[in-house]
């Protein structure tokens, strides 16, 4: 699972329900303190869900991505 470390806004999601990704690869753009940090994946795996969408505004512990 993928939490938000800070609260902000996802500006960009780069990846799919179901697609493969290699740890280390981008997931999203989160957009807080008007600085965009960019949000990898810790791990090899298959993304289960993704639980926000593209200008969610988020608070800090908020589920962002599942992975399996």
């Amino acid at each position: 699972i993928i939490l938000s470390f800070i609260p902000g806004t996802v500006l960009e999601i780069f990846v799919k329900a179901g697609q493969v990704v290699k740890k280390g690869e981008i997931l999203m753009i989160l957009d807080a303190m008007k600085m965009q940090n960019k949000l990898k994946s810790s791990m090899d795996g298959r993304i289960k869900s993704i639980a926000v969408a593209k200008g969610a505004k988020v608070s800090k512990g908020t589920v962002l991505v599942e992975l399996e």
